[in-house]
């Protein structure tokens, strides 16, 4: 799945649907500081994204000395 999805961002580095598919994968494997970096990327691109915002508090929160930024 990890060389799919890299191959599949090669060539669609646009699409958020990936991104967030990335974000998921990494999550899955325990990658939270790289998922928390997806998510940041995909904000930027799409500010209003309720599934990278609400991922993205999720993991801020599970984290010491990020929870302020959680609620935000």
């Amino acid at each position: 799945v990890e060389q799919w999805l890299a191959a599949a961002l090669r060539k669609k580095p646009e699409s958020i649907a990936l991104w967030l598919a990335q974000s998921d994968l990494l999550e899955f494997q325990g990658q939270f500081d790289k998922a928390e970096k997806v998510h940041r990327q995909v904000l930027q691109r799409d500010p209003a994204n309720v599934v990278s915002l609400n991922n993205l508090a999720w993991l801020l929160a599970f984290q010491n000395g990020k929870t302020d930024e959680a609620l935000h």
